[in-house]
Order: C-alpha cells, then sequence, then structure tokens
C-alpha cells in the first residue's frame, strides 16, 4: 500500500491546527512532527503537539519523525506514548532516532553524547516491554526496573516503531527492532543499499521484514506549485494518487519555496504547495512537496510518511 503523509513546521496554534485540519481534508494519511529539547530553531515538544492534534482530527496517523529517545527515560517515553495512543484512538507511530547534530542539546539533558546509540537500543526495548506487558520487568544497562506496569495501556498494544537514520548502526538497529524505517536525505542508490542492509540486519536477527515499513523521507526545498496549479484542493488526493506514484512518502513543509515546474513537464517526480483553504496567497507556509520514484516500491512494503521525516 502507497500512503503520503505531511511534515509540518512550527506556526502559530491557530495557523497549525488549521493546516492539521486541512491535510486530512485532502486525504493524506498522516502527519509529522521533528523532534528536539533544544534546537537552531524553535519546535514545539513533540508529543504534546501530537495529543494537540488528535481530537481535531478523526482519520490521520499521528507521527513523530523521529524521536530522540536518547535524552528521556524510557519509562517517560512509554507513559507518555501510551497516552497519546489512548487519546488518538490508537493512531500512534512513533519515530525514534539517535540524533546528535547538536551535542549541547544531550549536555542540557545530562546524556553522554557518545551513548545516544546505546541508550536508543536498549531504550526500544524498555518501552515496548511498558507497553505490553503487566507487570514488566527489565534488566538493561540503562533501564531496570521489576515488577511495575504503566496503565492505561496503548490501544495497539505495541504501537509501530520506525527507526530514523542513515548510518550502518540505525539500519541495522531498523532491521533488528524496527517496525520501519525513516530514510534521511539519500539518494536513490543510497536508498537501495539501505534497504538491503536492513534486510540482512533483519535476517540476521531471525526476524521477517513481512509487515515492515519503507519509508523515504524527503527535504528538498523548492516547487511553489500553489493548490490552483496542482489540482490540490480542488481535487482530493486520491485524485492524485496515480499521479504521485511513490512508495510511502513524507510530505514536507518549507519555509523558502521556489519555482518548480518540472511535473507539469511529467518528470517523475511532484512538488506540491498546500495552502489552507482561507487564506490563499497569504496562506501560512504549510505542507510541502511529495517526490515519488516510478520504479516501484522498495522490496520492503512501503510505508506512509508518508515521516520523519
Amino acid at each position: 500500500m502507497t500512503g503520503f503523509g505531511v511534515h509540518l513546521t512550527m506556526h502559530p496554534p491557530e495557523e497549525q491546527f488549521a493546516l492539521v485540519r486541512r491535510v486530512e481534508e485532502l486525504g493524506f494519511d498522516s502527519v509529522w512532527t521533528g523532534d528536539h529539547v533544544a534546537f537552531n530553531t524553535p519546535l514545539y515538544e513533540s508529543l504534546t503537539l501530537l495529543a494537540a492534534y488528535a481530537p481535531i482530527t478523526r482519520r490521520l496517523k499521528l507521527g513523530v519523525a523521529v524521536y530522540l529517545l536518547a535524552l528521556r527515560s524510557a519509562a517517560v517515553a512509554a507513559k507518555v506514548t501510551a497516552t497519546l495512543d489512548v487519546l488518538s484512538g490508537g493512531r500512534l507511530i512513533f519515530g525514534v532516532g539517535v540524533g546528535g547534530e547538536n551535542p549541547k542539546e544531550f549536555e542540557l539533558c545530562g546524556v553522554l553524547h557518545a551513548e545516544r546509540g546505546a541508550r536508543v537500543t536498549e531504550g526500544i526495548d524498555a518501552v515496548r516491554a511498558l507497553w505490553r506487558d503487566t507487570p514488566a520487568t527489565f534488566q538493561g544497562r540503562f533501564n531496570r526496573f521489576k515488577d511495575v506496569s504503566i496503565d492505561p495501556k496503548p490501544v495497539q498494544t505495541l504501537p509501530p516503531v520506525w527507526v530514523g537514520g542513515r548510518s550502518d548502526a540505525a539500519l541495522v538497529r531498523a532491521g533488528r527492532q524496527g517496525d520501519g524505517w525513516v530514510s534521511y536525505v539519500v539518494q536513490p542508490e543510497r536508498y537501495a543499499r539501505s534497504l538491503e542492509t536492513i534486510r540482512e540486519a533483519a535476517h540476521a536477527a531471525g526476524r521477517s521484514l513481512a509487515d515492515f515499513t519503507a519509508a523515504p523521507r524527503l527535504h528538498r526545498r523548492g516547487a511553489r506549485l500553489r493548490a490552483r496549479q496542482a489540482g490540490v484542493g480542488q481535487r482530493p488526493l486520491q485524485a492524485l494518487r496515480p499521479e504521485l506514484r511513490a512508495p510511502r512518502t513524507e510530505v514536507r513543509d518549507h519555509r523558502h519555496p521556489r519555482p518548480v515546474r518540472r511535473a507539469a513537464r511529467g518528470v517523475p517526480r511532484r512538488r506540491l504547495r498546500l495552502l489552507p483553504p482561507e487564506r490563499d496567497r497569504r496562506a501560512p507556509r504549510g505542507a510541502g512537496a511529495a517526490r515519488g520514484d516510478r520504479r516501484g516500491d522498495p522490496p520492503a512494503s512501503p510505508g506512509a510518511l508518508s515521516g520523519p521525516p
């Protein structure tokens, strides 16, 4: 199954909520946010933002791409995500990653930068134990608990965990532990090689990838195709799907788009700009673009970003 999602950057609250409502109206499958505690641009706290989307949407999957699990206690992350899954009626996709581009962020949270990979690997198992077991017991390097339970449990029992990243360690983590993979700024050739690394890691761990989600996350700037040019707003997403053939693709919010008209010339890469209905040309910057690859979906089942990201 091919799906599409939108990753929204930060806007004033009313604009943010108008955008997410419009994303659902247009037929997208999911909405996404990024995650940092301290970064070079302002960001809402990721899970709090997704919780704010829960009561104003009904169908959209709510995803974070990706949550920097190393910066948080696995127990707190399990509690918050379980609550979010309940409040949204089982719509959470929990993307996790290592991060690390901002070492000061780790210093702020009292976490050694060099431990971030090990913390995420262990944290995934600890979070799942708390989601699943009543009571739960876990003995690890960073997480130790015995006969404890977080309640209520998630609606999904085990919400999908999508591992983000492009390093070999991230790809192995995705194959060994992930329900999906969120790619990050990779060319098609590297994307294909990355999927092979994931398959090898899964095979070595004795895991099947039958239900695995491959989610290309696109960050490319460009393409100010207004809604009337692209047909978005006049046509629902279902009518556009045949023209936007891609593995589950994230659609990204862009602050500085510029005109790109490849789509009109039939190039198999599309960029769409979505505008909230009430603002038209002066609309807040909303959903960005979708890029597709017509060579077909990767061997792993395509995902839904279709996100981070």
